[in-house]
C-alpha cells in the first residue's frame, strides 16, 4: 500500500504547531519572572514606604519624647520621687515607641531577628524597665498586678513603699539617655544601609517592563499563529467554479465560512490588546500607589508640626520630600511650579511651612488627578474587552453555523 505524502497544508500546520510550543515556553517562563520582578518591585516599595515612615517617626520621636524625658528627668530629681509623675508618663511613650519600632522592623520592612538594630532596642526596653524596678522600687509587672492603670497612682505607691533609689535613678536615667541616642542613630544609619544595597524603584520598574514586553508579544505571536493554523484548516477550497478557477490560478481564495472566523480573531486580537493594556497600568498603578503613600507620610508629618517644638520643626520639614520617580506622575503645571519652589533656600520656619504646605498640596493633587484619569480609562477599556469579546463569540457562532451547514452538505 502506497504511504500518503502529508500535503503541504498539513507541513505547514505541524511547523507553525512546533514554534507556538516553542512560544508558549518562552510565555510561561517569563511569566514566572514577571511574578517575581512585580513583587521585588512591590516588595521595595513597601519597604522604603516603611523605612521612611520610621526614620521620620525617630527624628520626632527625638525632638519630642526624647527632649521631654530629658526635661521632666531634671523636674523629677528636684523632688524624687514625688515630682516624677510628667517622668514616668515620658518613659511609658519611650517604652511604647520601643515596641513600635520593633514590630515595625520585623513585619513590615522584615528585618532579620539578628539584626544589630534590635539589640538598641532591647536595650532601651531594658534601660525602661530598670529604671521602673531599681530607680523607683516597683517594677512594671508588679505595678500591672496591682492594676495600677495611671501615672499618679504609680508614684503614689512609690511613694508608700519607699523603695525609690535616687542614686540608682541617676545612674540608669543617664544609660536610657546614651541608648536611646544610639536607637536613633541606628535608625538613621538603617536607612542608609537600606538605600544603599536596596536596587532602585527604577531599575526593578525597567526588569517589570522588560517582561511585561516578552510577555505581550510572545502573546499576540501565540495568539497569531494559533488563528493561522485554524485558519489554514479551515480554509479549504470548495468545488464551486469560483473555488476552482483561484485554485487554478493560485489566487489566495478565503472560503465563505471562513470570514467571519477571520472576524472573530480580530475582535478577540483586539480582546487581547486591550487586556495587555489593562496589565500594563497595574505596574504604574504600583509606583503611583507607592509615590501617593509617601506624600500621605509628608502630610501626617506637616499637619502634625504643632506637637513639635517651634525650634524643631525646620528639620522636621526638611524630611519631607518626595523621590525623584515620582515626578513622572505629576502634571506639567506642577512640575513647573515644584521646580520654581525647589529655588528658594529659606530657613524662616513661616515660609518654609507654606512652601512645604503648597509642594504637598501639588503633589496629592496630581496623584489624584492621575489615579481618576486612569481609573476612567480603565473602566472604558474594561467595557470595550466586553463588546470586543462579545463581537468575538458572535462571529464565531456564525462560523460554527456555516461550518455545521457544510458538515449537513457533506
Amino acid at each position: 500500500m502506497r504511504k500518503k505524502i502529508p500535503s503541504l497544508r498539513h507541513k505547514t500546520v505541524k511547523k507553525l504547531v512546533a514554534v507556538s510550543l516553542g512560544i508558549t515556553s518562552i510565555f510561561g517562563l517569563n511569566s514566572f519572572f514577571y511574578s517575581i520582578n512585580e513583587h521585588k518591585l512591590s516588595n521595595a516599595a513597601g519597604q522604603i514606604e516603611a523605612i521612611e515612615a520610621l526614620n521620620t517617626t525617630a527624628n520626632i520621636d527625638k525632638i519630642s519624647i526624647f527632649e521631654n524625658l530629658k526635661k521632666q528627668s531634671i523636674y523629677c530629681k528636684k523632688d524624687f520621687p514625688e515630682n516624677c509623675q510628667n517622668y514616668f508618663n515620658a518613659l511609658i511613650q519611650v517604652k511604647n515607641r520601643s515596641k513600635d519600632y520593633k514590630i515595625a522592623l520585623l513585619e513590615t520592612i522584615e528585618l532579620n531577628e539578628n539584626h544589630p538594630i534590635f539589640a538598641s532596642i532591647a536595650s532601651v526596653s531594658l534601660k525602661a524597665d530598670q529604671i521602673a524596678s531599681n530607680g523607683f522600687g516597683l517594677s512594671f509587672n508588679n505595678a500591672k498586678k496591682l492594676n495600677i492603670a495611671t501615672a499618679s497612682e504609680y508614684i503614689n505607691r512609690v511613694i508608700e513603699n519607699e523603695n525609690a533609689n535616687i542614686n540608682n535613678f541617676n545612674q540608669i536615667e543617664s544609660g536610657l539617655s546614651t541608648n536611646l541616642n544610639k536607637l536613633y542613630l541606628a535608625v538613621k544609619s538603617l536607612k542608609e544601609r537600606e538605600s544603599l544595597g536596596r536596587e532602585p524603584i527604577q531599575h526593578l520598574k525597567r526588569k517589570l517592563n522588560i517582561s511585561y514586553l516578552i510577555l505581550i508579544i510572545s502573546e499576540a505571536i501565540l495568539f497569531l499563529i494559533v488563528c493561522s493554523v485554524d485558519i489554514i484548516n479551515n480554509n479549504i477550497s470548495d468545488d464551486s467554479i469560483e473555488g476552482k478557477l483561484n485554485k487554478k490560478n493560485k489566487v489566495l481564495f478565503i472560503v465563505p465560512k471562513v470570514r467571519p472566523l477571520m472576524l472573530s480573531f480580530l475582535f478577540a486580537l483586539i480582546s487581547v490588546i486591550i487586556g495587555q493594556s489593562l496589565l500594563s497600568y497595574e505596574i504604574d498603578n504600583i509606583v503611583l500607589g507607592h509615590c501617593r503613600k509617601m506624600n500621605l507620610q509628608n502630610i501626617f508629618s506637616y499637619n502634625n508640626l504643632e506637637s513639635i517644638p517651634y525650634k524643631n520643626r525646620v528639620a522636621i520639614l526638611n524630611l519631607m520630600k518626595s523621590p525623584v520617580y515620582c515626578n513622572k506622575y505629576l502634571s506639567n503645571d506642577s512640575k513647573v511650579s515644584i521646580n520654581q519652589l525647589n529655588k528658594y533656600r529659606v530657613s524662616d520656619y513661616k515660609v518654609l511651612h507654606e512652601i512645604q504646605g503648597y509642594k504637598i498640596r501639588l503633589y496629592a493633587d496630581s496623584y489624584n488627578r492621575m489615579e481618576n484619569s486612569r481609573s476612567q480609562k480603565q473602566s472604558k477599556l474594561l467595557v470595550s474587552l466586553l463588546v470586543f469579546n462579545v463581537l468575538a463569540l458572535t462571529f464565531t457562532a456564525i462560523f460554527l453555523q456555516a461550518d455545521s451547514k457544510e458538515i449537513e452538505g457533506d
